[in-house]
This record gives C-alpha cells, structure tokens and sequence, in this order.
C-alpha cells in the first residue's frame, strides 16, 4: 500500500499543471488520496461493486434527465458567457451523450458495433434546491482574475468566501462551472468521479475554462479553437459519471503498466492522444491493441473536439451503473414543462429594409426562457404573393412590397413574435446637378459660408445620398450637408458624388473674390463678370454667374496689345506669367459691350 501511495506522489508532483493539457481530473484525485491515503482502500472497494453491478445489468436505467445548474463565475464581462452559450452546451451534451452528433462514427468504421447511446438527457434546472423558479444559471462577479493551481486544489470556486458560490445539492443536479483558469495552469476542466459524493460532496462537480465551453460566445477564443465544439464538459461529465481516460488512469494496485479504463470494449492503449489523429492508430500497439489500434476518437481521450465522436457501449453501461450505485437521487427527478413565455425574431443587421436583387433573406429566433421545454417554431410570411418563407426561417423574395412575419410556439403556449419586413428593387442614381444660391458661381469672401444643394435624379432614385468634396481645402472647405466654409479668395471646384455604387458625380467651379472686387457689367437678370486677382503675379480669373461667350485683350499703358484670348464659361482662367511687372488694361467683349478694367501685374 504504501509503495502505491508513494506512486500517486511521484505521479502528482511530476505533473502539477506545469504543461497545458486537457483535463485535470486525475491530477485533483491524486490531489486528494494525497491528503486522505484511506481513500485508495475505499475506491478499491467501491470499484467491485461497480463492477458487480455491471456484470448483472439489471439495474440499468435509460431516459433519464439530469437538471444542470451551470456556475458562470465572471471577473470581466467576456468571461460572463451568455445564456445561448450555455444552452449551446446542454445542447452538445445531449448530442454527444445520445449519439446524435452528426459526426459520429459511419457505419463502415470498424468502431461502427461498439458505439453506444446512453439515453440521459441534459436540461437546464428549473427549480433551484428551495423550489423556486430559475433559469438553471447563477452568475457571480469575483475579484479574482483567473484561477491558479492553488485554487484547483482547494476547489476555491466553489466557496463564496474565496471568490466563487456554493454548489447546489449534488445529489440532485449536476454543477457545472465556467471560469478563467490561469495561463500557468494550462488545464481546459477537472472533474470528480461519482465515488466521492458521499464523502466530498461540496466539491462535487464540472469546471470548466469559459473559453472551451459551449460551441458559441467565447468557445475558442484566444487559443482555444480546437476545443469549441462543447465537448470538453462531454469528457469531464464522463468522469462524473464514473469513466476513465481512454487509455486507463493507473488508480488501483490491479491496475497493468499500460493502464486500465475498466470497461471491456474500449481497446488498450499506450496513453493519451492529442490533436486529429487517422485511422487506424497505433495498430497492435504494445499495450495489446489490435489491426484496429486505438479508440483515440473517443471521448475520453485528449484528442481535438473534432475528432472525439463516441462513447462505447460497455462505457455507457458503466455509467449508468455508476449512477444506479453513487447517483442514485438522480432516478428521481421529475422533469418540469417549462412553457415559451416570449420569441424575439432576428434579421440580419436588425435590418427590416432588404433589396430585392439578394433574393433571400435568414431569419433566426430566439426563444424564451432558454430552458423551455419546447423550443420548436413555426413560421409563416404574408402575403406570399410577395414572398414565401420555409421553416428554417428563411424567406424567398417574389417581388416588391411589404410582409409580415409570424414565428409561433408549437409548445401550446401560442406564444407569437411579428416582423414587418419591406423588400424594393434598386434604381441606380444616373445624374445630380449641383445648385448654389441664386446660381450664381463668384461669392464674396464675406459670405462666409455658402449652402449648396443637388438635385438627383432619377427622382425615384433609391438611395440619393451623397458625399462632397472641396479642392484645394485651402481656400474653403466644405461639410456633407453642402454647406461650404470660406477661409480665403480663390477658386475651387466642388464635387459631389453618389453613395449607391454608381459613382456619378458631377462638379463646379466656384470663385471667391474679396469684398472689393467689384463686377464689370451690371445688367438685367442679375448679371455678374469680375476679375481676380487683382493684382496678380500670373494668372487671373474672369468669372461670371452664367456661362458668356467673349474675348479677352490685355494692352499695355502705350495701347499695345499684350495679350489676347477668347472664353466659354463661367469661370475662365488665364497665364499672363509672360507679363512684365506694370499696369495694364484688360477689356473684355461680352453680349456686344465692352468692359475695361485697370490690371497690376506684381
């Protein structure tokens, strides 16, 4: 005995967390035979009983539910994992326990004969250990961080008084709790086998890493990916309900060198497996496998969430003996009915305005409360004559127009949920013409500011936004209302551009002159010329508030023609760089008069 006990010593203090690995259920038992030697003799004693009870199997039991009260123990609000993450695991739970998981193994797989399917279903509490109603979830803030060895082997988590909560009667329910465990720990969830109820029961229990919980939320975040199929709390639940690893925990002073798992039909194997191993694996192996090898795909093994899909049919009688023999008050819980009490349907983007061009569009629902009994919906869309939708939730479009969506509970409750959805087909934006106060393109640097607007068209245009741009953003700016900012004389040219994927665009030219600049012609309809600068370094800028055919000369103070050039636009540009410095006359020819103007060259 104590040569054994020494063993666990040596086994413990070798491994102690020092690597990341996938389950630590061995290691706390080791834990704890180390603090309390007398438990070797007793789990020695408890194993031939479960073993008499296997060999008899007439107490095996099938259809049973297990309540879980899940413990989410939160320092920051991503490690508070949402109610659908939860149920997302009860939900794996279900699957993997009762062989629905659509990954099982095929029927061709040598392993094919052996799977097996142990008929417990999961549900969500609803009743807490008082009777009053709950949700099958507590949540509990804690100002601890994250979760070191020291606290796995005081199960810290399960104390109030050293930053976690009390489990619920573990005769009755099964705890499950999600925490952070430490990077230094590197563990993913421990377990304790159904032999220490008696004795441990306020330890009793699943823990889990919040990050290889569930199959939604934060499963596989931070590292964590191969583990986001739920199937972590599937391996840990087997050893709460009494399975060892795969390849067999050395605990009994029967057990071989190569280990023992206790249950005839899982083939020997040389230890743990990790990652996603192939078909066969280590075929004859040294601890006596056959052609077949290992069945490092199931769920008791280390392997990838991916690639564990079974339990075997001598591990579920094992753990339904386990049951019969240690969780016995387990047979009498009576599953409740919880009604759906509310429905929310949700659209992509909370959208309820879809193009008609998508063709499709994916509803989803929630419904409420998340441990209902029955969560199955019916949906329905009217009229189909605008668009029909399937029982998926997903809608085909036929045409434009609105509907209204209906989801409803099949549970007897009649509980409903409507959506109004609009489905439309998209007219392009084909042009946008800019308009500025009374048309006119020269503004006064005085102004200020000028609000411009466009006209887009088609009218029926389906989006008319628009984006606006000024350049150069040195003499004005403007926002994307239209509205422009003066900040010095100049010319810009304004753009406006359309938002629906057409890129249309269009621009215009506008001056701004100082409040001296005065105009050259004044006539009818509010007409407007002017030159600017004045006086300039090389370029000048005729600009006008409409567009005017005319011609430009410069002459010299002698009556010498300089220059000379003719203009079609409201905003006319020309180099007089070839200029020497002086004074000149510019007159311009437009709509038969003649305007003069005295010009400084710098």
């Amino acid at each position: 005995m104590k040569k054994i006990f020494l063993g666990f010593i040596i086994l413990f203090t070798g491994i102690v967390f020092s690597q990341k690995q996938r389950c630590g259920t061995d290691i706390v038992n080791l834990n704890r035979i180390q603090q309390n030697p007398s438990l070797i003799k007793l789990r020695e004693q408890q194993e031939l009983a479960l073993q008499k009870s296997i060999l008899s199997s007439s107490r095996k039991r099938i259809n049973l539910t297990i309540p879980v009260v899940v413990h989410v123990i939160y320092n920051t609000d991503l490690e508070n994992v949402s109610d659908e993450q939860v149920q997302s695991q009860i939900d794996a739970l279900n699957r993997d326990f009762n062989n629905l998981n659509t990954d099982s193994l095929k029927t061709d797989h040598a392993f094919y004969p052996l799977v097996g399917n142990i008929g417990i279903k999961f549900e969500l509490a609803t009743k807490d250990p008082s009777g009053k109603i709950t949700t099958g979830i507590t949540r509990t803030k804690t100002s601890k961080t994250s979760w070191i060895e020291d606290d796995l082997n005081k199960d810290n988590m399960k104390f109030s008084n050293s930053g976690g909560i009390e489990n619920w009667d573990p005769k009755r329910y099964l705890n499950i709790y999600t925490v952070r465990f430490d990077d230094a720990v590197g563990l993913l969830g421990y377990a304790y086998f159904p032999e220490d109820l008696a004795n441990y029961p306020e330890t009793d229990g699943v823990v889990i890493d919040f990050r290889c919980f569930g199959t939604k939320g934060t499963s596989g975040i931070e590292g964590f990916t191969p583990y986001n199929l739920g199937r972590t709390v599937t391996h840990e639940v087997g050893h709460w309900l009494g399975l060892f690893h795969i390849w067999g925990d050395k605990v009994f002073e029967t057990d071989k060198v190569c280990g023992d798992d206790k249950v005839a039909d899982t083939p020997p194997a040389e230890g743990d497996n990790a990652g996603n191993p192939v078909f066969p694996f280590r075929p004859n192996n040294k601890c006596g496998s056959d052609k077949n090898g290992e069945m490092y795909m199931n769920y008791m093994d280390y392997v990838h969430d991916k690639s564990m899909v079974m339990f075997s049919k001598g591990q579920i009688t094992r753990m339904t003996s386990a049951i019969n023999n240690f969780r016995k008050e387990l047979l009498n819980y009576i599953p409740s009915t919880i009604k759906v009490t509310n429905i929310v349907i949700n659209s992509p983007n909370n959208d309820t305005v879809f193009n008609k061009m998508v063709g499709n569009v994916q509803l989803s629902n929630v419904v409420l409360p998340i441990n209902a009994t029955n969560k199955n919906v019916t949906w329905s869309c009217t009229p189909d004559s605008i668009a029909t939708i399937d029982q998926t939730g997903k809608i085909t479009i036929l045409k434009d127009g609105k509907v209204m969506v209906t989801v409803q509970a099949t549970d007897g409750s009649l509980v409903s949920a409507l959506k109004n959805l609009s489905f439309f087909s998209e007219v392009k934006v084909n042009q946008i013409n800019i308009k500025t106060p009374n048309n006119d393109t020269v503004f006064k640097k005085s102004a200020k500011s000028i609000p411009l607007t466009a006209e887009v068209l088609p009218l029926n245009a389906t989006n008319k936004a628009l984006t606006w741009l000024c350049s150069p953003d040195s003499i004005a700016t403007i926002d994307q209302n239209g509205t422009i900012t003066i900040i010095k004389t100049g010319v810009v040219t304004i753009t406006s551009q359309s938002m629906d994927g057409s890129l249309v665009n269009t621009s215009k030219v506008i001056s701004i002159v100082s409040d001296s600049t005065t105009s050259l012609i004044e006539r009818e309809m509010h007409l407007y010329l002017a030159i600017h600068p004045n006086p300039t370094s090389d370029l000048i800028q005729i600009s006008t508030n409409s567009v005017l055919e005319g011609k430009v000369k410069v002459y010299d103070m002698v009556g010498k023609i300089c220059y000379e050039n003719q203009f079609l636009s409201q905003q006319n540009q020309f180099n007089l760089s070839a200029l020497e410095s002086g004074n000149y006359i510019v007159e311009i020819e437009v709509l038969g008069e003649i305007a003069r103007a005295k010009l400084i060259k710098k």
